[in-house]
């Protein structure tokens, strides 16, 4: 079978790209593809093609910087429950949200055949349009795809993540109600003594401070959850990370990797390139507090290369 994973040990990107193409080039051919299917497959810029090689080196080099345990069989079957599998075009992608995961699955049910365009997608996020890897029996089968699959990653900014997460679900009255039923009631009743019974029963008003403290105590969500416990990258080997905040150039290159026709393209997502004022919400926030949201998103900030930022820029004072 045709690969380009033993290639990883160029250090020169540009020569990396050169090389790249010239074996996507041999094996599609060998494979019967044919010429003008081929060129329109590899007419992506070199810059992008660097930049998501880079970024695969980059992870695996982070991944040995730091010892962690291997994960549990239940910590990766949650990763398993979270990566969407197509036989036909042979990829994986790990669901994250608030990556731009609509404009993501949106795009990937076009390919599929689920859906004739995306602007035509209704309700890309409901789950059984899709098959996940925990799907499949355990062991070989699912070990087969993993080995032989192009993997997709997408991540972000943690903090920008976390502050998307919170806007979503609880900074609009009307848009998540079980959100508010399930955690805004209760993150009321625990952070917020003398609440009035509005508040209490509607769970609608979460402030930014409350919320934080509800994940610092372990209330991980899908929406706030580590992007690297949700998809484990130093113990499954993706072959692309994009990321939110170049979405729109990254995903012509992946799409063409696993076979999408140059007319598909992601949707804008509002998730890449809504403007946050990350201060707004830090300055509501202990020095402490901070700290400790620093160290639950380090896997993060390590793996994908996102600046730490300076704990005394974003708040003044502490507990």
């Amino acid at each position: 079978m045709c690969t380009v994973s033993h290639l990883e040990y160029f250090q020169d990107a540009t020569l990396f790209v050169c090389f790249y193409h010239l074996v996507l080039s041999w094996c599609y051919l060998s494979a019967g593809g044919n010429q003008s299917q081929l060129t329109e497959i590899i007419t992506i810029q070199p810059d992008v093609t660097s930049r998501l090689i880079q970024r695969q080196t980059f992870v695996r080099k982070a991944c040995l910087l730091k010892q962690r345990p291997s994960p549990s069989p239940k910590e990766m079957e949650y990763v398993f429950h979270n990566l969407i599998v197509d036989d036909k075009h042979h990829f994986i992608y790990c669901v994250v949200p608030k990556t731009g995961v609509t404009s993501w699955k949106s795009t990937l049910l076009v390919l599929m055949g689920k859906a004739k365009s995306v602007d035509q997608v209704k309700h890309a996020n409901v789950r059984s349009r899709y098959k996940y890897l925990d799907a499949y029996p355990a062991g070989q089968e699912r070990q087969w795809r993993l080995n032989n699959y192009t993997k997709i990653m997408v991540h972000r900014d943690p903090l920008m993540r976390l502050i998307s997460g919170y806007n979503e679900k609880f900074s609009i009255p009307d848009l998540n109600r079980p959100y508010h039923a399930i955690h805004g009631r209760r993150i009321i009743s625990l952070y917020r003594p003398g609440a009035n019974s509005e508040s209490l029963q509607s769970g609608t008003d979460v402030k930014f401070e409350e919320f934080v403290k509800y994940v610092l105590a372990g209330h991980l969500d899908a929406h706030w959850v580590p992007a690297s416990t949700r998809c484990q990258p130093c113990y499954i080997d993706y072959d692309y990370y994009a990321a939110t905040e170049t979405a729109d150039t990254d995903s012509v290159s992946i799409l063409r990797a696993i076979g999408a026709p140059q007319s598909l393209r992601l949707p804008h997502s509002n998730e890449h390139s809504k403007p946050m004022n990350i201060t707004q919400y830090f300055s509501l926030l202990s020095r402490q507090t901070v700290e400790r949201l620093l160290k639950l998103y380090e896997d993060d900030f390590l793996l994908f290369g996102y600046d730490v930022p300076d704990v005394g820029s974003l708040t003044a004072w502490s507990d």
